[in-house]
């Protein structure tokens, strides 16, 4: 005969309580909140709660595990470690509504959202470990090499005159055109202590990484794949920025259909 006491039931209910939170030891596996790597799945809102629940609980790690995690954007929050193991890749979702609209920011040059990572007044944060952080940005690429040529200057008052960037010797900043595409890969905007590690970023639809306005950052032996023939496809980007830090990165583009 098994005597029920309110100890006896306590305990396993205490332990039932810690492990439905979603984390063990500070760490929080994208999974126990819904996310699912099947290279289909919308994770946005799984991710994104994952990340919510560590930085309210005084921050940690997020864990994404391997597999192929589609997301939309994803907020970065103070306190939290976003963490890629082995095998694992976010992979930029190919549906524009995923991503996060800017807020104040007219639609114009073909977008007005946010990319696949960002962070906006926040602090003590960092993104780290061996997995894939995969923009789809050539999806976005209408395919067809055509000079893309802006209009914000006038020829007339450069040196070379009717002869600068003409459409038939120069690109603006990329041969492929779009009719949308989403933000860059990772915008960090007014924040302080932050820190990027050895992740490996591809196929950006844009910048690769934009530190705006912020103070002490570290970006560490990171790798930056992006397709060459992608509009404004840069590396890293510091304005506005003090006391930054980057070192041991790998930085290259290619010219490719498809990454």
């Amino acid at each position: 005969m098994i005597k029920l006491t309110l100890r006896n039931l306590v305990a396993p209910l205490t332990l039932f309580l810690f492990l439905s939170c979603g984390h063990e030891d500070g760490i929080y596996n994208v999974e126990k909140f819904g996310a699912l790597g099947d290279g289909k799945t919308i994770n946005t809102i799984f991710i994104n709660k994952a990340i919510e629940t560590c930085s309210r609980n005084g921050g940690g790690t997020v864990l994404v595990p391997p597999g192929r995690f589609v997301t939309g954007t994803i907020v970065l929050r103070k306190g939290v470690d976003l963490h890629l193991d082995h095998g694992a890749v976010l992979a930029g979702s190919t549906d524009t509504s995923d991503y996060l609209v800017m807020r104040n920011v007219p639609f114009s040059e073909g977008y007005n959202r946010y990319g696949l990572i960002m962070a906006l007044n926040t602090s003590d944060f960092s993104i780290s470990g061996y997995g894939e952080i995969y923009g789809s940005g050539t999806f976005f690429m209408n395919g067809k090499e055509k000079p893309k040529l802006g209009t914000d200057y006038e020829r007339k008052f450069t040196r070379q005159g009717e002869n600068f960037m003409r459409p038939d010797a120069a690109y603006d900043d990329g041969p492929l055109t779009y009719e949308f595409r989403p933000g860059m890969l990772i915008t960090v905007e007014q924040c302080e202590r932050i820190r990027i590690s050895g992740v490996t970023m591809t196929d950006s639809p844009e910048w690769t990484i934009r530190l705006g306005n912020c103070e002490d950052a570290d970006i560490e032996g990171i790798t930056i794949k992006n397709n060459k023939l992608v509009p404004n496809s840069d590396g890293i980007h510091c304005t506005t920025s003090r006391n930054i830090r980057i070192s041991d990165c790998n930085i290259f583009a290619k010219k490719t259909e498809r990454l």
